[in-house]
């Protein structure tokens, strides 16, 4: 998995739904952590899709 765009996935993730205005780049490990586990899921989820519709059918 590419952690840069992970990275930037994460960071997209929180800023889509930061109310609180603090940037990304003033969060804690603990704060951002959360989002890249969320942004680790999302391509997860991304990549078995891919690969499903890749794979042709029986």
């Amino acid at each position: 998995m590419d952690n840069t765009k992970m990275m930037f996935l994460a960071e997209a993730m929180y800023q889509q739904s930061n109310t609180t205005g603090i940037p990304w780049s003033q969060r804690d490990r603990i704060v951002r952590k959360t989002w890249i586990d969320a942004a680790r899921q999302q391509m997860e989820i991304d990549d078995a899709t891919a690969s499903q519709a890749a794979t042709p059918p029986a």
